[in-house]
């Protein structure tokens, strides 16, 4: 006779545990999204759970819970596995780096470094942001990416209020990505 597969009651739900497995469940979802397809690959990062599926969708989680914070809707799949910063996730999207804000899952900006990159990017937050925009760039992130030609680069994200006709409109801010330095392998 073949004993039955133990479950735990986890949120009004049974979840089947293997015998000899034994793991305190903190949360389970049955179905992590709805219509964004099957998730293809998952990464574990700070306090988010980041899902790519095959329909080309990122979906954050919220790593302590479980509940969806965002969908976002990228044009290609993922190249590398995101970095995440206190702001933003910072992905590599057919060499562009977009930078998707890590609360409201809209791309802030979106910048085609000078290079092609042959490593998923390292993201650096600045000491502080800066709390309103100004017409004078303004330094945001830090990212660093290894290339195909054999270098190391290291680039700023800089951002500035978008005038138009003389007026400041911090509603559009725009973005720029500064290329600092590079160092061969």
């Amino acid at each position: 006779s073949v004993e039955p597969t133990p479950t735990v009651p986890v949120e009004g739900r049974s979840v089947i545990q293997p015998p000899g497995l034994d793991m305190k469940l903190d949360w389970y979802s049955a179905r992590v999204t709805n219509d964004a397809g099957r998730v293809t690959r998952g990464w574990a990062m700070k306090d988010v759970l980041l899902l790519e599926t095959d329909r080309n969708i990122l979906v954050c989680l919220e790593r302590a819970r479980g509940i969806e914070r965002w969908q976002c809707e990228l044009s290609k799949p993922l190249r590398y596995e995101p970095a995440v910063s206190r702001n933003n996730v910072v992905v590599n999207v057919d060499n562009y780096l977009l930078a998707i804000n890590k609360i409201t899952g809209k791309v802030r900006w979106r910048m085609l470094p000078n290079f092609v990159m042959c490593t998923p990017p390292l993201v650096v937050d600045p000491p502080a942001y800066p709390k309103e925009y100004t017409n004078k760039w303004q330094t945001m992130e830090s990212v660093y990416a290894g290339s195909w030609d054999g270098r190391f680069y290291a680039m700023l994200v800089q951002v500035r209020a978008d005038a138009v006709l003389g007026k400041i409109t911090p509603q559009t801010p725009e973005f720029t990505l500064y290329h600092v330095w590079h160092k061969t392998h």
